[in-house]
C-alpha cells in the first residue's frame, strides 16, 4: 500500500499523526510546492498519483479543490482508495459556524458516495472538531483519527461512511451558546 495525503506533517494535526503510523505516507502541500490555488497543482497532482494506491484527502482546502483532487483520482485510477475528510458542519446543526465549508463537505460526502465502487474505493470520514485545532481536550485526538483511518484501510470490509466524534454536552451547550 503506497499511500498519499494532502497535509503538512511538520504542524500539528492529522497528516502529522498519519506520518508517525505510516514513515512512508508521502505527503503533498504547499511546502512542498502544491497550491491548489493554482491549477499546475491539479496537473502535478494528477502525474503524482500514478505511483500511489492510497489517496487521504484531508486538508481542508478553499473552494472545490477536494472534490476536484477526488475527480482526478477516479479518472486516474482504476483500483484504489481514496478516503475524503470531512466535517461536522456538514450537519445542519452545525452548518451556521461556516455555512460555505458544510455546504463543500456535503457535497464532497455526496460525490465520494456516488464514485465508490467495488475496485475505487471512498471513504467519507465526518469528523467533529479536533484537539489540534485549539488543545480543547473534550475534542477528538488527531491520533484517534490516524488510527480510525488506519483501522478503514485494513478492514476487511468496505466502510464508504463514517461519522467519528468526540462530543460532551459540556461542548454542545458552549457552541449552542455562541450561536447566532
Amino acid at each position: 500500500m503506497k499511500i498519499v495525503c494532502t497535509g503538512n506533517p511538520t504542524v500539528p494535526g492529522i497528516a502529522k499523526s498519519l506520518a508517525q503510523l505510516y514513515p512512508d505516507i508521502a505527503f503533498i502541500s504547499r511546502s512542498n510546492g502544491y497550491d491548489f490555488s493554482q491549477p499546475e497543482s491539479f496537473d502535478k497532482f494528477k502525474n503524482l498519483l500514478a505511483d500511489y494506491d492510497v489517496f487521504i484527502n484531508h486538508s481542508q482546502l478553499t473552494g472545490d479543490a477536494q472534490r476536484q483532487l477526488l475527480t482526478i483520482a477516479r479518472e486516474v485510477w482504476t483500483h484504489g482508495h481514496v478516503i475524503n475528510i470531512g466535517s461536522v458542519l456538514e450537519f445542519p446543526m452545525w452548518e451556521w459556524i461556516e455555512p460555505a465549508a458544510g455546504e463543500e463537505k456535503r457535497k464532497l460526502r455526496d460525490l465520494s458516495l456516488s464514485l465508490s465502487s467495488e475496485h475505487f474505493k471512498t471513504t467519507h470520514l465526518i469528523l467533529g472538531g479536533l484537539q489540534s485545532c485549539n488543545g480543547d481536550p473534550l475534542r477528538i485526538h488527531t491520533d484517534n483519527v490516524a488510527n480510525t483511518i488506519k483501522w478503514i484501510l485494513e478492514y476487511d470490509c468496505h466502510v464508504p461512511l463514517l461519522y467519528v466524534d468526540r462530543v460532551s454536552d459540556e461542548l454542545v451547550k458552549h457552541y449552542n451558546s455562541i450561536k447566532p
